[in-house]
Order: structure tokens, then C-alpha cells, then sequence
């Protein structure tokens, strides 16, 4: 099983550098839009629709391409979508799931904007989405055929992607799966679990359970690990999403964040509803380089402005506002242990 793996820094010159623009105020830029490396120019694999899931981006990509191979019609409802960077090289691969009754659309933005950074991301829809346990098999169905493109000569992602170096994303119940098909994974190498579901208010557990079979057991899971809720989520509550974080295991990275105002899509680009939650970009651009500075120092193992809040206190305590609890005798506005440097 893939462990911990110590982190090889950049220059000192350059740390200090980074760290002295934070602390000198330029935090503010990392809130709105900020990363440091240059943008990657994307391509993606069977495109959909995203209109109706996209405040992100206002321009289509200019490399589309089919890739039939994606698919798996006993498990996927559609091929899978996967954005990746047009530069030819090898990069760390993300896999993105999606949550009850929903599809891949709402993760589309999210993809893109990793590709961009030097990652090939991989958006899924699931065709089995009623309960957190269903989501393995989705997991399963797109981790199998990325690898099988990745050897296959014929396929555009031949040798494009770092089976090494590869992190699984899920939001909601597709977050739940996440976590618990990382455990039987050996090349999974770290895990982000956007608002993951583990029971809510009787009503929504009428409908999605309480997340009975899969349970909060992480102990197994010996990789990074980051957690991000919002403390406005009335449908994953976050003290019961909190549990995780409680049950990881003590001696591997993790992070717990209840972003504040956040709601249960906050980590979606998607109109939102009622329940959910509407879509705020503010909070949305906050889910998002907090993932991206998660896969920066645990996949390519480097300092980023995205990553910085990870590595230096100091840092970190100029994003602290993002976080709030209502109740922290329920849940705390953020915790971590195992990763922040001092």
C-alpha cells in the first residue's frame, strides 16, 4: 500500500520569495484567482454539453476528440469525459465523481481548470447513484479503462498519464465511494472528498440512507487525505461529515475544512437549488484551489501558491477566514495534522 512520501521543496530563494508575496498581502490575489505556473493549453476526450454547468469558462476548447474506449455501458450511463493538457509529457491523472442522481456536468469546470495545470482529470457519471456504496463500481469501471488507454498505442492518452501518481475526487455520496475505494487502491495517492456524505436530516436519509454499508472506518487509508464541507450543508451535514476525518488514520496527512457559508454544491459549477445550495463563484474559486494546492503537494510533490497554506502556518493563517463553524462542539471550522510545515 502507497504511503506518505516526503516532499521535495523548490529553491529556499524561491519558498521565501513566495511566502514573503503572502505576507506581504497578495493573499488576497490567491482568494480571487491566483496560481503561479503557467497555464496549460487543454484538450478533452468526448465532450458534452456543459452549458447549463459552466459559469467557469466562456469559450469552447479548440481539440475535441471521440474516444470510444472510455466506455462502459454496464456501469457508466456515458463515456467518460477527460481533459488533459495538449503539451505532450506525462501527467498525474484525477478521477472526479459526481453525487446522488446527478451526472458528470457539474464537475466539467473543475476538470478543465486542473488540466490547465498540468493534470489529466477525468470526469464520470455513474449509472448506479442511489447510495454511497454504489459509487465503487463507478470508480472502478473509470480507473480501469484510464489505465487500459494509457497502454493501449491506438489511444490518444497512451502514456499520457502517471499511473503513480493518480488522486480520486468525489462529491457528496460519489465522496463517501471516494474514500473507501482509495482504501483497496494501491496507486492511489491522494484523496479529496468534497461535502462526502454520511447522513443528514431524516427526510434526506429516507431517501440515501445513512451511509449503513460503507460507515466512516478510514483507518486503513494511508494517503493524504482532505476533507471539505461547508457549514451551511443541509444535505451532508457537516458534523456527521466530520466522522471521517475522526476515523482517518492518525499517522497519514489529513485535512477537515467547513468553508464558510458553503453549501453542499459550493464545489460544483452548476445553478444549484433549493437544497443544494446556489452556485457563488467566491466560494466555488475557494473549493478549487484548495483541491489544486492538495494535488500540488501530494502528487507532483511541489510548492505552488496553491499549496503554500499546506506548508507554512503563517500562510495558512491568511486563509483562515475562508472557515467557520456553527457549532464546534459538533465540528471544528478546520483541522489537519501530519503535513503543515513550521
Amino acid at each position: 500500500m502507497k504511503t506518505y512520501k516526503t516532499i521535495f521543496f523548490l529553491p529556499r530563494t524561491f519558498f521565501f520569495f513566495a511566502l514573503l508575496l503572502l505576507l506581504n498581502g497578495t493573499t488576497v490575489l490567491y482568494a480571487l484567482t491566483i496560481d503561479a505556473q503557467l497555464e496549460y493549453e487543454v484538450a478533452v476526450l468526448n465532450p458534452e454539453s456543459f452549458k447549463k454547468h459552466n459559469r467557469i469558462y466562456n469559450y469552447e476548447l479548440n481539440h475535441a476528440f471521440s474516444a470510444p474506449e472510455l466506455t462502459d455501458e454496464g456501469v457508466l450511463d456515458t463515456p467518460l469525459t477527460v481533459f488533459y493538457p495538449v503539451l505532450e509529457g506525462t501527467y498525474p491523472l484525477v478521477i472526479i465523481s459526481h453525487g446522488w442522481h446527478v451526472s458528470k456536468k457539474p464537475n466539467a469546470s473543475l476538470a478543465r481548470y486542473l488540466a490547465s495545470q498540468g493534470y489529466v482529470a477525468a470526469i464520470l457519471s455513474a449509472k448506479e447513484k442511489s447510495y454511497p456504496e454504489e459509487f465503487i463500481a463507478a470508480f472502478e469501471s473509470a480507473y480501469t479503462l484510464l489505465k487500459m488507454a494509457n497502454e493501449n498505442t491506438e489511444s490518444r492518452l497512451f502514456k499520457r498519464m502517471d499511473m503513480q501518481k493518480i488522486a480520486i475526487i468525489g462529491h457528496s455520496m460519489g465522496g463517501t465511494a471516494a474514500l473507501h475505494f482509495s482504501k483497496s487502491t494501491p496507486d492511489i495517492g491522494a484523496v479529496i472528498a468534497l461535502n462526502p456524505y454520511n447522513g443528514a436530516s431524516s427526510l434526506v436519509e429516507r431517501v440515501g440512507g445513512k451511509n449503513e454499508v460503507l460507515g466512516t472506518d478510514l483507518t486503513a487509508l494511508h494517503i493524504p487525505i482532505l476533507i471539505v464541507t461547508g457549514n451551511k450543508d443541509n444535505v451532508a451535514y457537516p458534523e456527521k461529515t466530520f466522522e471521517f476525518y475522526e476515523h482517518c488514520n492518525i499517522s497519514a496527512p489529513a485535512a477537515f475544512f467547513a468553508v464558510k457559508n458553503g453549501v453542499h454544491s459550493s464545489g460544483l459549477d452548476t445553478k444549484g437549488n433549493m437544497l443544494s445550495g446556489w452556485f457563488d463563484i467566491e466560494l466555488y474559486m475557494r473549493y478549487r484551489l484548495l483541491i489544486l494546492g492538495w494535488l500540488d503537494l501530494f502528487l507532483k510533490e511541489k510548492i505552488s501558491e496553491a499549496s503554500m497554506p499546506y506548508l507554512h502556518p503563517a500562510a495558512f493563517e491568511a486563509i483562515t477566514g475562508w472557515f467557520y463553524s456553527g457549532n464546534t462542539k459538533r465540528y471544528p471550522a478546520y483541522a489537519f495534522r501530519n503535513f503543515l510545515r513550521r
